[in-house]
């Protein structure tokens, strides 16, 4: 057992993220080397997290000391607890197959959190870029302008059907909320920008894995996030590739069937 120093807020945080706002059924974390990171991706294989940057979560953690936690249902499994802790700063106990973290007065509330297998976790790390050779047809920056304003309309409009779509028409780019599958669905469409000699495509997106990555951007305003736009039509596929200017968070979702 060794007693090191928790940051609860930024515990939080790292839950979020190292999940794609809990997009992702497990959570893998790695102390190493001075630094908190992930490689994970979600059981369908649609959604991937990168994640890397120095350890402020954890303190008391030596450099060269390596440590990893792996659990199942992230954030919301820990959040009734982690909330429930009135402290920024609690001590926590670290075993081989759990923490404690010790709140109240004196420590006297003590709360376990219980480390899932190994060998169960191991088959969703990433252990390679993910797909390395694809090519982005546009980039883009994530403005509060854009969250607030045209994805919140396609957001309320499209939670019927759980879709947004992006799509290139005659070289204009659009974000769209419809259900294709249904001849008489309704649906609503908007220009993002012009891009001028991109071939005609469209793509579909579960609208939740969207929305989740935005409300990590919209969460941190001081940090500058861009989405890339892949079009793979070898497998009928497409990818967005959001990450943070410095790359410390890199966030991959895959397209589904329209």
């Amino acid at each position: 057992m060794s007693i090191r120093t928790l940051n609860v807020d930024k515990f939080k945080t790292v839950l979020k993220k190292f999940t794609c706002n809990n997009l992702t059924e497990f959570v893998n974390i790695n102390f190493a080397d001075g630094n908190i990171q992930t490689a994970i991706r979600n059981m369908n294989g649609d959604v991937i997290v990168i994640c890397k940057h120095p350890n402020d979560v954890i303190l008391g953690i030596n450099p060269h000391e390596e440590l990893t936690m792996n659990f199942t249902g992230c954030p919301v499994r820990f959040l009734p607890t982690l909330n429930a802790i009135a402290e920024d700063e609690v001590q926590i106990e670290i075993f081989e197959d759990k923490i404690n973290i010790l709140s109240g007065q004196h420590g006297h509330r003590k709360a376990y959190l219980l480390y899932d297998d190994d060998s169960v976790v191991e088959n969703f790390i990433m252990h390679r870029e993910p797909l390395e050779a694809v090519e982005y047809f546009h980039s883009m920056k994530i403005t509060d302008e854009f969250i607030k304003g045209d994805f919140d309309y396609i957001k309320k409009t499209g939670a019927r059907f759980q879709k947004v779509y992006f799509s290139v028409v005659d070289g204009t780019l659009y974000i769209q909320s419809t259900d294709n599958t249904n001849l008489y669905a309704d649906g609503n469409i908007i220009p993002i920008t012009e891009l001028p000699g991109v071939q005609d495509m469209m793509v579909c997106y579960d609208l939740n894995h969207i929305t989740a990555m935005m409300q990590i951007v919209e969460d941190e305003p001081e940090k500058e996030y861009i989405m890339n736009f892949a079009w793979m039509p070898e497998q009928d596929r497409g990818m967005i590739y959001t990450h943070s200017e410095d790359l410390t968070e890199r966030y991959f979702l895959l397209s589904r069937e329209i």
